[in-house]
């Protein structure tokens, strides 16, 4: 195999990886200052304050369960996020929505 051969084997394999690491790492920026809307005030500025780790047993089998607190950095009015639905903080868990933030 000749030298110019290698190099574009070392290159074919080198060059998609090198292009994800680069996806990868805007995608994480990007969504570092991305804020979701906030029901309140409709402005993007819900930030994820806390996130709540937890089992729960169904007929015997454990299964996680996560939910996560966030704040609106316009309004100051706090969510709850679990399951992908966006809701008011109870009253009984509003210690635990303000205890970071």
């Amino acid at each position: 195999m000749s030298q110019r051969a290698v190099i574009l084997v070392v290159l074919g394999l080198v060059a998609p990886t090198v292009l994800l690491g680069a996806i990868v790492a805007i995608a994480m920026l990007a969504s570092r200052f991305y804020r979701r809307r906030c029901p309140a005030c409709m402005q993007r500025g819900l930030k994820r304050v806390s996130v709540v780790r937890t089992f729960t047993e169904t007929r015997g089998v454990s299964s996680p369960e996560y939910w996560s607190y966030l704040r609106c950095e316009k309004c100051g009015e706090r969510f709850k996020l679990h399951d992908g639905i966006l809701s008011g903080v109870p009253e009984d868990e509003k210690d635990e929505a303000t205890r970071f933030g």
